[in-house]
């Protein structure tokens, strides 16, 4: 593979570079730049959010969606067993013991369901924000380790390892 090839494959670190090379919004001691602070700040879009994400990516988001929907239909499902649990009260029920039980059992399934559904979204949610990260965090030191000899010296000594470290 060259090495044009390769650049077309990996997602474009403009935004780094230009930050690299000093278009920071201010100077080494932490005032404001004069020249830079009037630039409107670059909004990212949201597809561009995705551009770091893999098709494993993907699938694990939406395994985390649908985990986020079962958790949201959790609370609807439980007002309606609850509005049959109240059902069971009636005096008119020969049944009260079993009703009262069995919508236990439907509570117990509920809850267990909301915990299993929680976890799963979260467990998911996380591990692509944490794959993403890592994929930006390598992206932005190959693009630190492109920079010519001279801008090194520049660069205050734990100004990168900040940066890479977030």
């Amino acid at each position: 593979m060259t090495s044009e090839q390769q650049q077309q494959q990996q997602p474009a670190f403009d935004d780094v570079e230009m930050q690299l090379n000093g278009a920071s919004n201010g100077t080494q001691d932490g005032t404001k730049d004069k020249s830079t602070a009037a630039q409107p700040q670059k909004v990212v879009s949201v597809v561009s959010l995705w551009r770091f994400a893999t098709w494993a990516d993907v699938l694990l988001m939406l395994v985390g969606a649908v985990c986020a929907m079962g958790t949201g239909l959790q609370q609807p499902l439980m007002t309606v067993f609850f509005g049959s649990l109240i059902d069971g009260f009636n005096p008119a029920n020969d049944n009260f013991i079993a009703t009262i039980a069995w919508n236990c059992l439907v509570f117990t399934i509920l809850g267990c369901a909301a915990f299993v559904s929680a976890s799963t979204q979260v467990a998911m949610f996380s591990l692509v924000a944490s794959r993403q990260a890592h994929r930006i965090r390598v992206n932005y030191l190959r693009s630190i380790v492109r920079q010519e000899m001279g801008w090194f010296d520049s660069v205050q000594s734990g100004e990168l390892t900040s940066r890479i470290s977030g």
